[in-house]
């Protein structure tokens, strides 16, 4: 019984060995990056996040990146888009200014609403695709779908490695939405909360500067 016991444990620890080599082997793996280039301009694509809802447009996330990097970013987000509408706008908000990155925050009011994954994907790969062909970067911020069952951080993750976008990960939305110390309603971002996202993507650009 106790030979039993000892293999089991070494059998436990083996598999975990495994699951750790792979994990570590996804997670270092690099994303290689179209067209990457010193970032002198920047487009921020998004919805009422981006647009800095229910807070002083000078103190949401765009700003803040703008002030701290000394670049000149363009808010170009809109309340309630979904992909779909920042689709439709992307040529006359985003591909005109011909931008060195595009940060694009889409996804929220697409899980909120119910419209159906492989749509979403679609939308955020064309706009991503469409980006690029004009020369620019993209930098993605994932969005959770749920906090549960959260298939969003997935899409995005997957998305940024297939297109070869920068990417800030799900999680740092999913540690901040529906919690009353970074959001005002569950989903908009207080201060504190554009502080930290806007944090989380200038440790990004930081490494795109050029000289």
């Amino acid at each position: 019984m106790e030979n039993r016991r000892i293999v089991g444990v070494i059998a436990a620890i083996a598999v975990l060995g495994i699951g750790y080599a792979l994990y570590a082997s996804l997670t270092s793996r690099e994303i290689e990056i179209i067209n990457r280039r010193p970032v002198r301009s920047i487009v921020c694509l998004g919805d009422s996040i981006t647009a800095g809802y229910g807070i002083d447009r000078n103190n949401a996330f765009p700003a803040l990146i703008e002030r701290s990097l000394g670049l000149p970013v363009v808010n170009a987000g809109v309340s309630g888009d979904r992909t779909a509408e920042g689709l439709e706008r992307l040529e006359r908000d985003v591909l005109s200014l011909q931008p060195d990155l595009v940060i694009v925050e889409l996804g929220g009011n697409d899980f909120r609403k119910g419209v159906p994954e492989g749509e979403l994907q679609l939308n955020l790969e064309t706009i991503i695709q469409r980006i690029q062909a004009t020369g620019s970067m993209v930098l993605l911020v994932g969005m959770p779908s749920g906090f549960f069952r959260d298939r969003g951080s997935q899409i995005f993750n997957e998305t940024a490695e297939k297109l070869g976008t920068l990417l800030v990960p799900a999680k740092v939305m999913k540690g901040m939405l529906g919690r009353d110390e970074f959001t005002t309603d569950g989903i908009h971002l207080k201060e504190i909360g554009h502080q930290r996202l806007a944090d989380a993507l200038i440790e990004v650009i930081s490494d795109e500067l050029g000289d």
